[in-house]
């Protein structure tokens, strides 16, 4: 297994941000869609 770094920044949300942008629509897109997946546990 590799280690991975993950880092946060803040964006101001609704500002223009490109990315953010698409973030907020991916998420959208995900919360509206019927077919969830059940979330397993590995432990």
């Amino acid at each position: 297994v590799q280690a991975r770094s993950i880092v946060f920044h803040w964006v101001k949300g609704h500002s223009g941000n490109r990315w953010n942008d698409e973030a907020d629509r991916l998420a959208t897109e995900a919360a509206d869609r019927q077919d969830v997946i059940e979330e397993q546990s590995l432990f």
